[in-house]
Order: structure tokens, then C-alpha cells, then sequence
């Protein structure tokens, strides 16, 4: 089965993908003609062994394309058209089970099943890598539980150059007023008052790699990715944190960071417009934005000190809790922690003891230990943090002594699988 990171009592489901129109159910006995290649599927449900699907993409454009599947048999099957982003995002695109896992953890994965010959009409971005996938959906439990082996049927493509957008036909900005932990800019959108707006805001290195390695539409991308979290995080939807008693704007406004920023921090604020009935953070509306750069202050005191123990794993009944202890000084005003699998994301790129602020970014939602393990944390003997519930794997621990003026101390710690054999 399948394993989770649990540890907080959130989950990531932030799978962005191509916005597909189905084309009307047709009559397998009368579909196969020229759009189809002749193909006339089975009437039979066949067996996970002998179930293919040929897929064709055709009418490739900056900003469109057509998905074609060509079944063998009658059965059902999930089909659609995602980034190939996503998948690397999540360090699954070599793994055809975690692609399946992953598709299947989507709440909107059900809207995908189809039968028959069945075409996609997609509304794309320019200069993006896409992938149309699809797999038996007959015996899709079996194969969840690794009774079966996964059987996915892939078409990778790549949309072509479109015309360069003038980010003054989208935003104009001005007043951007920067503090030790935050920052005020004044946005007026240019496409009228009743267009709905948001933002995100951006480490300024993750920004620029992202840039200097993917298609610059992968900032909106990665931006709703951002958003999503946000709303997993304060027990929303997607849908409700782009509404304008949250993040989303309607007219001129005033925009100022959504959570505390760190001192003497770069970063970039990213404007860009909205679906105003989006409920799916799947379906990205406009890949075009505005992004604007901009530094905190130095702040004025000192960093509070963070030291962090040795990791002690205990075996409780059938899984593991990992301790540590921390311990931190008077300038201290909170702390922080947060645990991630290794493999969710590209630890290994970005890990720097020397600057940790590069891994950040995988731990937007850290937890706040709370008051009284603060004031244990400042004795001689520290405050224990327990992350409990955990499986034999590879995981990073993440913590953050913060001042008065978010400025941070933070530490890094990684854990190995075979560590846990060792476990008390």
C-alpha cells in the first residue's frame, strides 16, 4: 500500500493541468473513422494485461491542442492532459505507480473516466511541456494496492512560441513600501474593475531558478501550487481562498504579504488574474503575470539562537516518533518546525547548511510549538518536540528560531530509513 506523510492534518492536492474540454459521448461501433484512425474498440471490458490505448496528439499550438485516446476495449478508463511540471515537481515522473497514485489523489480525478474513443480539446500555454495519460480505470483498486501492475499509457508533447504579452496591459503598479516583515505595494489592474486578481509571493532564488531552468509560465503554475497550500492550511478550498474577503482582488487595492516575511530577504510578489467560479486549482485561468521584485529591511535584533539535538526515534506500536530537543535565548519570540519526505521534493538540489533558507520553501506551514515549550526551550534543559506517526523512510526536519522582526534562525535535519532500526 501506498505510504503518507501525516504529520500535520493537512495534504497537498495542487495537480495543475491542461483545461480539456470532452467531446460528446459517441457510439464505439460508429466512432472509428478518420479522427480516430479507423480504430472500432471492443465491446468486451478486457483484462489489465490486455487493455492498450493509443494516443495521438494533433493541432498543436501556442494555445491549443487535441488529445485523442484510441482504446482496444470498452472499458473504463481516466484520460487527460497534465503539465509535465507537476511531475517533476514531485519527483514522479520516472515512477508510472506514483503517477497513478498521485492522478487518483486529485478530489476531481472522477471527471476523467471515459469509455470508448474519446477526444480532449485542450486550452494550453505557450512553450509548455504537456503529457496526456491515461490507464485502466476497470482494475484501478488492484493496482492502487499493488495487486497489479500499473499499465500507463503516455504522449508527451510541447506547445510552441506564442505572442509576447506587455505586463503594462496587465498590471500597473506603484508604492512599494518594504518593512523588516512585510512589505505595501498599490496594484491597479488594467483589464477593469470586475477582472478578479490575486497574488503570490515568491523567495526571490526560488524565483530565479524556476526562471533560468522552466517555462516562464510555470511561475503561475507554481503559483497556484503556493495558493493551494494556503487554502489546505486554513481549511479551505481552492475556490474559497481566491475570494475577495481572502486573497483575491476586485479594482485598485493595496497588497501587503499574507504572512510575516523574513529581514533582509528578497523576494517577488506575482499578480495575476483569476477565475472568479474556479473551485478546481487544477484549471489555471491566465498564464500570463506580473512580477515584481523587492527586499526587506535589516532588521535591528540580533537572531535568536537555535540549537537542535540529535534526532531520538522510539518505536510506538506499529509506526515511529522521531524527538528532538531545541533549545533558543530571549530573543526568541517563536518557534517553528516542520517535517517533510525526503523524496517529495528535490531536497538534495537546494540543501545548503550553510543557508537554509534555500529548503524553506518545502515547509511554507510550519508549526508553532506553542508557549510552553517556548519558555522550556529558553531553560538549561530545552523543550522535546515529537513528530509521531512515522514509517521507515527518508524525511527532513525543519526548524526556525524567529525574533521580534521575523528575523531567523533556522536549522536543518535529515533522517535516513535506517535510522529507524536503531529505534529505542
Amino acid at each position: 500500500m501506498k505510504k503518507f506523510l501525516s504529520i500535520f492534518s493537512f495534504a497537498l492536492i495542487a495537480l495543475l493541468s491542461a483545461g480539456c474540454d470532452k467531446t460528446p459521448e459517441q457510439n464505439p461501433a460508429q466512432n472509428g473513422g478518420n479522427d480516430f484512425e479507423g480504430n472500432v474498440p471492443s465491446q468486451e471490458i478486457l483484462s489489465g494485461e490486455e487493455f492498450n490505448v493509443n494516443i495521438k496528439v494533433s493541432d498543436i499550438k501556442s494555445d491549443s491542442a487535441v488529445a485523442k485516446a484510441m482504446p482496444n476495449g470498452s472499458n473504463k478508463y481516466f484520460f487527460r492532459v497534465i503539465t509535465k511540471l507537476e511531475l517533476d515537481a514531485f519527483s514522479i515522473y520516472n515512477s508510472d505507480y506514483d503517477i497513478l497514485c498521485y492522478l487518483l489523489e486529485n478530489i476531481y480525478h472522477g471527471e476523467y473516466i471515459v469509455s470508448g474513443n474519446k477526444a480532449l480539446e485542450c486550452e494550453l500555454h505557450a512553450e509548455t511541456d504537456y503529457i496526456a495519460i491515461a490507464f485502466n480505470y476497470e482494475n484501478v483498486e488492484a493496482v492502487y494496492n499493488q495487486e497489479e501492475d500499473v499499465k500507463l499509457f503516455r504522449y508527451e508533447f510541447k506547445t510552441p512560441k506564442g505572442p509576447e504579452v506587455d505586463p503594462n496591459s496587465l498590471f500597473m503598479t506603484a508604492n512599494l513600501a518594504p518593512t523588516s516583515t512585510n512589505f505595501t505595494l498599490d496594484v491597479t489592474p488594467m483589464k477593469g474593475d470586475d477582472a478578479l486578481w490575486t497574488y503570490y509571493i515568491w523567495n526571490k532564488t526560488t524565483f530565479d531558478e524556476t526562471l533560468a531552468n522552466e517555462a516562464s509560465q510555470n511561475i503561475v503554475m507554481r503559483s497556484y501550487f503556493g495558493l493551494q497550500n494556503i487554502a489546505v492550511e486554513q481549511g479551505y478550498l481552492f475556490g474559497d481562498i481566491i475570494k475577495t474577503d481572502k486573497l483575491g482582488r476586485l479594482g485598485s487595492h493595496t497588497i501587503f504579504a499574507y504572512e510575516q516575511l523574513q529581514n533582509n530577504k528578497e523576494y517577488v510578489v506575482v499578480l495575476f488574474y483569476v477565475d472568479p467560479n474556479a473551485d478546481d486549482p487544477t484549471e489555471v485561468y491566465d498564464y500570463n503575470y506580473v512580477a515584481i521584485p523587492f527586499k526587506t529591511l535589516e532588521s535591528t535584533t540580533p537572531a535568536p539562537v537555535l540549537e537542535v539535538s540529535e534526532p531520538v526515534i522510539v518505536k510506538s506500536g506499529v509506526s515511529y516518533n522521531v524527538n528532538f530537543v531545541l533549545k533558543t535565548d530571549a530573543y526568541a519570540v517563536d518557534l517553528l518546525v516542520g517535517a517533510q519526505l525526503w523524496s517529495s521534493y528535490d531536497f538534495a538540489k537546494y540543501w545548503d547548511p550553510n543557508d537554509w533558507s534555500q529548503i524553506q520553501a518545502f515547509f511554507m506551514f510550519r508549526k508553532s510549538v506553542g508557549e510552553d515549550a517556548m519558555a522550556q526551550a529558553k531553560s538549561e534543559t530545552g523543550t522535546t518536540i515529537s513528530f509521531t506517526g512515522f514509517d521507515k523512510d527518508d524525511y527532513v526536519f525543519f526548524f526556525e528560531a524567529v525574533n521580534i522582526e521575523n528575523k531567523a534562525t533556522q536549522f536543518g535535519v535529515k533522517v535516513t530509513a535506517d535510522m529507524f532500526d536503531n529505534a529505542q
